[in-house]
């Protein structure tokens, strides 16, 4: 099944079969027996998966119509099993895409990876909590940020790394770039990621093993220069331009990654491959661990969605969650560092209001009285969507915080006694 040509039919197939499927419930909804409770959702659900199944398919001809796998020469094989103290488990596979397809390419990983509403949940509860802006196309930020402005993107769910048809084995630059994603392969077979992890716990894996394929990149072309004089190529003008105009959520992201992400990565390669090896095996890493270079110890929080009701979307927002709401808030921001030192727990949960609306609640806990005062100021100056629902921002005790955001008055006030 590895023939790119035999999966696209394949997918073709499963597409025409979702379709049916999906004009059968249109079909059914507009009968006059039609309105069963929980029609609509289904009919999200197979539109999202549809959409998901067309973006395999519009990837998959990409590599059908002249794509293909880029040779990964011996010598860099070695470069980064020698730079990680690692062995390849496997041979590593490195595709080559058109420009144009390897954005659509991210977007299908990542809907595959989240699920059918996975994104759709984590848009509406991040716009809900003030992270992102109304507006936002969070799905195709996050594909820009990781696709189009590096031309070069490793598939956390395969294992498998893309590079596009600008690429040239020849060129300095290229072989640093495929030397990064060799080693964020290399991580991936020993560390390979959990099963359904927290955003804190994914963003948190991230940092590490993309900071530090960047420490390999970078040594990489530093040696280059040394030896031979070259010079690195200059800033890209438009690939900078295109991270300008992102949200702040994603620019956060970013940053956290290249820099927080970074500069864990240095500490460890600094002090030896061991050190290095027992970070890749901590599988309870956090955003926070990666500012602080300290282990929290797991802090139980209680369920915040009242009575019934489902929750379709629950996790810890760590560190990134209060950047995020810092970012998005107007005014200048005040100094984060008692704020972070003083973090110790958070918990968010995105869940329905009654029949038809939703409602996001995120409870932060803190070391300190005067960190929680901070933070309760802080959310109450952010917006956080419509500002027609009902907001509230809480202390619990000393040292909880806890936003609130529904449409009726009557499910705050159940959220807000525990």
């Amino acid at each position: 099944m590895d023939d790119p040509r035999l999966l696209l039919a394949l997918l073709l197939g499963v597409a025409i079969g979702l379709g049916g499927v999906l004009q059968g419930l249109q079909w059914k909804n507009t009968t006059p027996n039609a309105g069963q409770e929980g029609d609509a959702r289904k009919i999200a659900a197979l539109e999202s998966e549809l959409s998901m199944v067309k973006r395999e398919n519009d990837a998959l001809r990409s590599l059908a119509q002249g794509g293909g796998e880029v040779a990964v020469l011996p010598e860099w094989i070695s470069h980064v099993e020698s730079e990680l103290g690692l062995n390849f488990l496997s041979s590593p596979v490195v595709h080559r895409i058109a420009r144009e397809e390897l954005r659509d390419r991210v977007v299908a990983s990542i809907e595959s990876r989240l699920g059918p509403s996975g994104m759709d949940d984590r848009q509406a509860a991040f716009e809900l909590l003030g992270l992102i802006e109304p507006g936002v196309d969070l799905l195709t930020e996050l594909a820009t940020a990781r696709a189009v402005i590096g031309d070069a993107w490793f598939d956390s769910s395969s294992g498998e790394a893309w590079v596009t048809d600008r690429f040239d084995a020849e060129a300095v630059p290229s072989q640093a770039v495929v030397l990064k994603l060799l080693g964020r392969i290399l991580l991936h077979q020993h560390a390979p990621p959990q099963v359904d992890p927290s955003d804190d716990a994914a963003w948190a894996r991230e940092a590490l093993h993309e900071g530090v394929a960047l420490g390999i990149e970078q040594r990489y072309l530093a040696k280059r220069a040394l030896d031979s004089g070259f010079l690195p190529p200059e800033r890209d003008k438009v690939a900078e331009n295109i991270r300008n105009a992102l949200s702040p959520m994603v620019k956060t992201l970013l940053d956290f990654t290249q820099q927080d992400g970074k500069a864990f990565a240095d500490t460890l390669h600094v002090a030896g491959k061991d050190e290095l090896r027992k970070a890749l095996r901590h599988a309870a890493l956090s955003t926070h661990e990666v500012v602080t270079r300290r282990v929290q110890p797991p802090t139980e929080l209680p369920r915040l969605a009242p009575g019934d009701d489902e929750v379709y979307l629950r996790g810890s927002l760590g560190m990134l969650g209060l950047r995020a709401c810092m970012a998005n808030r107007p005014g200048s921001s005040p100094p984060m560092d008692a704020i972070t030192e003083a973090w110790r727990a958070d918990h968010f949960e995105f869940f329905a209001d009654g029949e038809t609306d939703v409602a996001v609640a995120w409870l932060l806990v803190f070391s300190d009285e005067a960190a929680a005062g901070k933070w309760e100021e802080i959310l109450q100056l952010t917006r956080h969507g419509d500002e027609s629902r009902v907001i509230r921002v809480v202390r619990r005790g000393k040292t909880e915080v806890l936003l609130i955001n529904c449409a009726s008055e009557t499910l705050a006030k159940g959220i807000m006694t525990p």
